[in-house]
Order: structure tokens, then C-alpha cells, then sequence
């Protein structure tokens, strides 16, 4: 399964597609990400944000905005040009209380 995610992930990158990988606790989701992301070529950069339950919306738009370059006024892009694969680990939807 790891084999097909990866690969199905890459495909998805090159695509400039959204992807959500998701399964039960140590199946290896992270270190599937981790080897794509680490094989991203020049031209793409890569943003990894640990998501956890004491994240807020506004500490996840500064995690954002720290890690892009400011264009104009509310404009922001990856440095360089480049692409950007952002990857969030952990994205958990609690259920409502």
C-alpha cells in the first residue's frame, strides 16, 4: 500500500493536484509525504505544518505567511519563483460536542 500511495502522491504533485492521504495510526502516511517531498525537483518547494489540537486558525495563517515572501499588499508567494507543495501533518476534524 505504501508503494501505491507514494506513487499515486507523485503522479499528484506533477499534476499540481490536490491530495489527502488517510489511514489508521502507524501505517506510514508521514514517511510516504516525507520521501516525495524530499524528491521534489528545483523548481518546487516544500512547507510541512504540524497540525495539533492547540492549533488556531491565526497561529496556522502566521505559520503560513512566515514561510512566503510578501509581494503587494496581500499578496504572498514561495521564494524564488518557485512552486509550493504544502503539506499539513495531523489534520484532524473533531466531531461537534
Amino acid at each position: 500500500d505504501t508503494v501505491r500511495a507514494e506513487f499515486v502522491l507523485k503522479e499528484r504533485v506533477k499534476m499540481f493536484r490536490h491530495a489527502m492521504i488517510f489511514g489508521n495510526v502507524g501505517v506510514g502516511k508521514t514517511v510516504v509525504v516525507d520521501r516525495v517531498l524530499s524528491a521534489l525537483p528545483e523548481s518546487k518547494s516544500a512547507m510541512v505544518i504540524n497540525m495539533s489540537a492547540q492549533t488556531s486558525s491565526n497561529s496556522l495563517q502566521d505559520t503560513i505567511e512566515g514561510k512566503l515572501e510578501k509581494r503587494t499588499k496581500g499578496v504572498f508567494a514561495p521564494t524564488g519563483g518557485k512552486k509550493l507543495v504544502a503539506f499539513i501533518d495531523d489534520f484532524n476534524m473533531p466531531a461537534k460536542s
